[in-house]
């Protein structure tokens, strides 16, 4: 049923390596439900799952799918603020996410710092975060 609905099939034609997460993302379901069950409650439990989430979630990220990646963060933040007796599993997955993930953004980082792309090609986006901010508060006048 996971791959046979065509949806993914029809897409990966298309977008190809932006959509490789996607035989990830079964594995990070995984874990968050292994880390719901109340019998994991011992601390280095915790911290395991906490690792194979974080792992996970970074894998996503390698493999190029940003959009898969910033799904999944944002769905274990909320994960995290309605967990939060949780909060060494959650720390352990977002400090292992992070580190891993620095391998791909913080070479990235140093080259551009807060300077926009002077290589980005196309037509629109945003350069840096002022330019983000400004625009989320523009008001167009009719």
């Amino acid at each position: 049923i996971y791959n046979f609905n065509g949806y993914f099939v029809e897409k990966v034609a298309a977008y190809g390596p932006h959509l490789m997460g996607y035989f990830i993302l079964p594995f990070f379901l995984y874990f968050i439900f292994l880390a719901s069950n109340p019998e994991n409650i011992q601390l280095r439990n915790r911290i395991n799952i906490g690792i194979l989430i974080g792992i996970s979630n970074a894998s996503i990220f390698l493999q190029g799918s940003i959009h898969f990646y910033s799904i999944c963060v944002t769905f274990f933040a909320l994960w995290a603020l309605f967990n939060y007796r949780m909060y060494i599993l959650s720390l352990t997955a977002f400090a292992t996410n992070f580190a891993l993930a620095a391998i791909k953004i913080l070479p990235a980082y140093l080259a551009y710092g807060v300077k926009e792309n002077h290589r980005y090609w196309e037509a629109g986006g945003y350069g840096n975060f002022s330019s983000f901010f400004e625009g989320l508060g523009v008001c167009v006048k009719s």
